[in-house]
């Protein structure tokens, strides 16, 4: 489990490498969150059933940043992050023009998703995410967690995977 301050140091860590912490601007802001972690049996079917509103609460964040500032947002979310950060973009399937981007770029690190869900059809079609830039999903073909355990998970939640 990761306590608040490990937290807060990686996200001034991931200010630093972006480069943000030298901004002479001073118009960047890095924020993060903290995912409960569960103990249970059945922690990701319950993490998975909850992944949907805390995208809702996300969005609200997303979108009063994108009213208050021009300031460029990436997003990064980590393993059950990226289903509640994909959640939090997805347009609902509105044309991309409808509604305006909350990020421009998403940057996806072991994501608890199918590896088609940003295709066409899937269930997080690319064309109705609400960023104007790259989507880049990055996973470790020795994460034993995705590759043994996440297929288990999707189909106690009834993921559909199966």
């Amino acid at each position: 489990r990761q306590g608040f301050l490990q937290v807060v140091n990686v996200a001034d860590h991931l200010a630093h490498q972006l480069g943000l912490k030298e901004a002479a601007s001073g118009e960047a802001t890095v924020v993060a969150f903290l995912w409960p972690c569960h103990k249970r049996k059945l922690a990701y079917s319950l993490a998975r059933a909850d992944a949907r509103e805390a995208g809702l609460r996300l969005r609200l964040l997303l979108e009063a940043l994108h009213a208050a500032s021009s300031a460029e947002v990436i997003v990064i979310g980590h393993s059950m992050g990226c289903r509640v950060a994909l959640h939090a973009l997805a347009g609902a399937h509105e044309a991309p023009s409808e509604a305006p981007p909350l990020c421009a770029r998403v940057v996806l690190l072991g994501a608890a998703v199918d590896a088609t869900c940003l295709a066409a059809g899937g269930e997080f079609e690319r064309a109705h995410l609400r960023v104007s830039g790259q989507v880049v999903a990055m996973f470790s073909s020795h994460d034993e967690t995705l590759s043994r355990h996440f297929w288990i998970g999707e189909a106690m939640s009834g993921g559909g995977l199966w």
